[in-house]
């Protein structure tokens, strides 16, 4: 075996904790969306086994999950609420230096 090739197997494997989880997920995301047409790797499956999948799958619940922003009701920051209390006037410039 080439030397180089040693050494680039050897970190694939040193890196496996980092890239196996990933690749479980994304398989196990494959099955749950491609469950009707037999999974990833599998054929469709017959009217039983279909009505088994339904049963299985039927309350499956994506991990993906929408969640809107909230609405920005006040765009400009001066009719905040939270600019109405009394303050000390303008800011003091920065200081510069250390």
């Amino acid at each position: 075996m080439n030397e180089e090739t040693f050494y680039r197997i050897l970190a694939l494997a040193l890196m496996a904790p980092l890239w196996i989880p990933v690749i479980k997920a994304l398989y196990s995301d494959f099955q749950g969306a491609l469950w009707e047409e037999g999974g990833l790797f599998g054929r469709p499956p017959g009217k039983k086994q279909l009505e088994k999948l339904r049963d299985r799958y039927g309350t499956y619940e994506s991990p993906l999950i929408n969640e809107p922003h909230a609405p920005r009701r006040f765009k400009d920051r001066s009719k905040s609420p939270a600019r109405t209390g009394t303050g000390g006037g303008e800011a003091a410039p920065p200081k510069r230096g250390f």
